[in-house]
């Protein structure tokens, strides 16, 4: 669902900029190819439809390859904000059911007491990313109406609060801002 979109664009316009960052720039037949590869090294790692995946990181590419990679696998991706306290961390850990963390650089330290007494996996995500994989394995039929991502608010006013979307609504909510903006591919 959320990821036949870059999919088409890399097959008519593979190599139109599809992400710049920070001097970092992705086409889109790169972007597949990063998704496809991330999610790869992930089902690798056990990951599966039925998963929930956290990132806690500063902004970065890594946020945007996971945001697909999870997609494409089925499972639920949880985007932590990297501003939030160890124990606002940690209850999203809990709450959320995280099966594994990624951090990097000075969050891992945030990630790690936060994760404490949980089962939680904790990677670091540059390393991670940094792994090579030589076959990419058969990804599932992904249910556009099951969980895909879970936001949590600042929880200015008590705990973080959580929003669920399922692929579809996200699919939806990301065509109404292309159409809104008027953004196609450059």
């Amino acid at each position: 669902m959320l990821v036949d979109r870059i999919q088409a664009f890399a097959l008519t316009q593979g190599e139109k900029m599809a992400l710049r960052f920070q001097g970092e720039t992705l086409t889109f037949s790169t972007l597949v190819c990063e998704v496809d590869r991330i999610a790869g090294l992930l089902v690798g790692q056990g990951v599966s439809n039925t998963s929930t995946v956290g990132i806690l990181c500063e902004n970065n590419s890594a946020i945007l390859l996971f945001y697909y990679a999870m997609a494409k696998i089925g499972g639920t991706f949880v985007p932590i904000n990297s501003i939030l306290s160890v124990s606002e961390v940690a209850y999203i850990v809990r709450h959320a059911e995280l099966d594994m963390l990624f951090t990097e650089g000075k969050l891992t330290e945030t990630a790690a007491v936060a994760v404490k007494g949980s089962e939680c996996g904790l990677l670091d995500v540059r390393e991670f990313i940094a792994q090579k994989l030589d076959v990419i394995p058969e990804f599932p039929v992904v249910d556009p109406e099951s969980t895909f991502m879970i936001v949590y608010t600042s929880g200015s006013t008590g705990l973080p609060k959580a929003v669920m979307y399922d692929q579809r609504s996200e699919v939806a909510g990301n065509d109404s801002l292309i159409e809104l903006w008027g953004i196609s591919p450059s």
